[in-house]
């Protein structure tokens, strides 16, 4: 695990154009909402007579594993994915990925879940 973060550092350290300061703002508040969705998420596998995940990809009722797999994978790819993107493509990218992660994060309080670390 280590090893593929340092991977991403190091790719990230050689960005096609330069990260200004919306697109780092954008880049933290993106990190951010996908962090709390995962700690929501990691509640629904702890209670699963409780919730239920509507991601397909997880299924109904994820493991801890299945989880923190799809998270961890998910951020890295998007590390990745925006580190190529052209400024105004990259800040659309962030910006839609706010946008779905706070409607999770929101549909997800509504139901119970908290974002408790």
């Amino acid at each position: 695990m280590i090893g593929v973060l340092l991977l991403c550092v190091m790719r990230l350290s050689v960005a096609a154009d330069q990260w200004g300061d919306t697109d780092t703002a954008l880049s933290i508040a993106a990190a951010a909402t996908l962090a709390m969705d995962w700690r929501q998420t990691q509640q629904i596998a702890e209670s699963p007579s409780n919730y239920h995940e509507t991601n397909v990809i997880m299924g109904n009722h994820p493991s801890m594993q299945v989880v923190n797999t799809y998270f961890v994978g998910t951020f890295l790819a998007g590390a990745l994915l925006v580190n190529d993107l052209p400024p105004k493509w990259r800040r659309r990218f962030l910006s839609g990925a706010i946008a779905v992660e706070f409607n999770c994060v929101r549909r997800n309080e509504s139901i119970g879940l908290h974002v408790a670390f």
